[in-house]
């Protein structure tokens, strides 16, 4: 029985071995191509069969804008018809444009990135969506997505769809994609992969599927994690796309089709429990901030791991200008990533650098990821990725190291201690991110192109570094936005922080922001910015700097009678000296429900408005510290932020593409 047994278990893994190897790709990265000279004749023949029968299927799109007038028809042919409107919405031409995305990451069949931990629906019988827009460059044999599982999207045979790694494709005519931007969404179904289960939309139209090669006999899912451009096995990259890709989404259900036609020209609530994750995929950071050596951001409070032993992980992008001595990020405890003497690497302020040769990182954008360990850091326990990489690390030092943690507040471009900032970075910096846990490699990789929700296991922080904001609205001094706000503070004594970025032509006796029913606000009068209550009064600093540029505003308004002690402006962070100017508040104001940003509306009459641009609205229903303002100018906060009455992005179009 003994010997029965083992000659039966040893069948069993033979053939469980066997099965691995005709299907994992590590193996089967060869095989396919075989597979295609072995049956051409054969394979020839069901393409040119499948391809008498089998078209492209086009139609119309219509695209309304946030006033409901219509924007854009989107064209069979792929082109865009816009419709141009007078100020009272009365069509005056169309044009014949091309709307592509803003932004992509271009694939050159050396770049694969792994996406983990992903809360898809596995369960058999259901089905995810996966979305992006793609422009392919005609290379067959090539996956722009995949799930480890084995189930992917996949470019042979002259066709574009469905492959389960059975040397198969279930889709649709590839021929028109090549050399231009088309809108795919896919539904995989959990189960076996065929023309009823599975959907494929082209540029919003769901397509007749047809099979190349020969039909699946076992049912594939999707998997937790997954890869964009391509396959990854073994710690090799098979089917490696060329190409450019540009925001994919994966949502855990079946998309219906109205959904998809509305979700792929416009930006998504990443609120919405469904959508899986979203990645922008762009080349370089959509927006950035110049670091010139001379400021410092400090950030405070930090919730991060401070217990010896704990991890913090640390990630963002990157452009340096080979000057040495700099710091790109330091947390306070003198524990930091550094340049110095041709290295770049982990810090503890003891002449010391454990970390990589920096030369290959000068004027160019990388992705930098590093793990702190908190104790006697070395090469075992602190790790540092470039471009979702990890490094080799060597130990660069002058003297005895000792035990280090991260601390709970943190420098960006610097370090600054008792006012005084030193080690300036010069270059850029984005995306700027902290987690109070050691990411894995998979997450790093995940991670550097994502869009984050803000809710993620580990997140302490997200910091949108730029010089100027990526959406805002315009105002040319006709109208005035009104928004209601609940949950502000109205008790007298009680305050509330308004703060928003501001871009002010210089057009005097104008409101960015008023308190509607309470004529309580912001004017900008007699070459000052301030506080207002309509009693030919300013309680406020020299708006002489603020002119054609971009700043950030944040305000501390007081219910009661304002004065210089108890309201507080700042200006990029820095709190000004406010003084009294022609007039001065005899009255009790306090915030209201309602507010007017761009003016103010006195029934139907728009007084005080304003021109230029605002963007990043948020109300705090509570005074913020001079610290907290100076940590969140840069700061993605989730809507459930506790005292966050509102935040408002002011964004004039969602849509993610531009005429080009």
């Amino acid at each position: 029985m003994k010997i029965k047994l083992l000659i039966k278990i040893t069948t069993i893994t033979l053939f469980v071995f066997f099965s691995m190897f005709t299907v994992l790709p590590a193996y089967a990265a060869p095989e396919i191509e075989k597979n295609v000279i072995q049956n051409d004749r054969q394979t020839e023949k069901n393409v040119q069969s499948k391809q008498n029968s089998t078209t492209l299927t086009l139609g119309t799109k219509y695209l309304y804008g946030q006033s409901g007038l219509l924007d854009y028809i989107h064209l069979p042919t792929g082109n865009f018809m816009k419709h141009i409107y007078d100020n009272n919405g009365n069509l005056l031409k169309k044009n014949l444009v091309s709307l592509v995305p803003e932004h992509s990451l271009p694939f050159t069949g050396d770049n694969v990135i792994e996406l983990s931990n992903l809360a898809i629906n596995t369960q058999i019988g259901n089905a995810n969506t996966v979305e992006f827009w793609m422009y392919w460059d005609g290379t067959e044999g090539v996956m722009p997505f995949s799930w480890k599982s084995g189930y992917d999207l996949f470019f042979q045979y002259g066709y574009f769809g469905f492959n389960t790694f059975n040397g198969e494709v279930l889709g649709v005519p590839s021929s028109s994609f090549v050399n231009k931007w088309v809108h795919v969404a896919t539904v995989f179904y959990n189960g076996l992969a065929d023309a009823q289960s599975c959907e494929l939309y082209i540029d919003g139209i769901k397509q007749r599927l047809a099979i190349i090669g020969t039909s699946p006999t076992v049912s594939s899912t999707a998997d937790t994690n997954a890869f964009i451009g391509g396959f990854k096995s073994g710690g090799s990259n098979y089917y490696s796309y060329k190409g450019k890709i540009s925001n994919l989404r994966i949502w855990n259900k079946k998309q219906e089709v109205s959904i998809i036609q509305k979700n792929m020209y416009r930006n998504v609530n990443k609120s919405d429990p469904t959508l899986v994750g979203e990645w922008l995929l762009t080349d370089p950071p959509v927006q950035s901030k110049k670091i010139e050596g001379n400021k410092v951001t400090n950030l405070s409070d930090l919730n991060i791991t401070t217990s010896i032993g704990g991890k913090n992980t640390v990630e963002f992008w990157m452009y340096w200008d080979g000057r040495e001595t700099a710091m790109p990020f330091a947390w306070s405890s003198q524990y930091d990533l550094y340049f110095s003497g041709g290295y770049f690497g982990f810090n503890i302020f003891n002449g010391d650098v454990l970390g990589i040769p920096s030369a290959s990182l000068k004027n160019k954008w990388v992705h930098v990821a590093a793990i702190f360990y908190n104790g006697i850091p070395d090469v075992n326990n602190t790790e540092l990725y470039i471009n979702g990489k990890k490094q080799t690390l060597r130990a660069f030092t002058t003297g005895q190291s000792w035990s280090v943690q991260a601390s709970s507040n943190a420098h960006i471009g610097g370090f600054s201690y008792n006012m005084e900032s030193s080690y300036m970075f010069n270059g850029y910096l984005a995306d700027l991110r902290i987690w109070n846990r050691a990411l894995s490699s998979s997450e790093i990789s995940s991670s550097m192109y994502s869009i984050l929700k803000g809710n993620e296991n580990g997140l302490v922080g997200e910091w949108k570094l730029a010089d100027k904001p990526i959406g805002s609205t315009k105002f040319s001094g006709e109208k005035i936005n009104e928004l209601e706000v609940l949950g502000v503070n109205t008790t007298i004594g009680g305050k509330n922080t308004v703060e928003f970025w501001m871009y002010w032509d210089g057009t005097e006796v104008v409101m960015p922001f008023a308190w509607s029913s309470e004529h309580y606000d912001l004017y900008l009068v007699w070459g000052h910015i301030g506080f207002n209550i309509f009693n030919g009064d300013i309680l406020g600093a020299s708006s002489a700097q603020l002119k054609n540029k971009w700043v950030h505003i944040a305000a501390v308004f007081y219910n009661g009678v304002p004065d210089e002690n108890n309201v507080e402006l700042y200006i990029n962070g820095e709190r000004q000296t406010l003084k009294s100017l022609q007039g001065a508040a005899k009255m009790e104001v306090r915030t209201s429900k309602k507010i007017n940003l761009g003016g103010y509306k006195e029934g139907n009459v728009n007084l005080y408005v304003f021109k230029g641009s605002l963007a990043q609205l948020k109300i705090w229903n509570r005074a913020l510290t001079s610290n907290e303002i100076k940590s969140r100018m840069y700061q993605t906060l989730p809507d459930q932020t506790p005292n966050l009455v509102g935040q408002w992005e002011l964004r004039e179009s969602d849509y993610l593409l531009v005429e080009r």
